[in-house]
């Protein structure tokens, strides 16, 4: 149930950004869909982004951080089986800017 709520904040962090062509916002959610991949989630995990809007410099720096967050978390972290590391993990989240 963890990992479910965690791909769910993910999901609905990622998800307010939308943008057009594979940009910084395209490539941290692809890096996240690698992750999520990589740690066995259900292909209904990914994360998906429309093509309404732009992201920006700092909105992709911002995405880029959380996804450098996610590719460092053990997939128990991910998975919330790990609660220091989803400690640690939150802290990384929280540290983006």
């Amino acid at each position: 149930m963890k990992h479910v709520l965690l791909g769910w904040a993910l999901v609905a962090a990622l998800g307010s950004v939308s943008i057009g062509c594979k940009d910084a916002c395209q490539s941290a959610t692809d890096r996240l869909n690698a992750r999520f991949k990589e740690c066995k989630f259900p292909d209904d995990s990914a994360i998906t982004l429309s093509a309404s809007a732009e992201c920006d410099a700092a909105t992709g720096a911002y995405f880029d951080c959380r996804a450098d967050c996610a590719e460092s978390a053990s997939c128990a972290t991910l998975h919330g089986t790990d609660p220091q590391g989803a400690k640690d993990f939150n802290q990384c989240n929280l540290d983006c800017k």
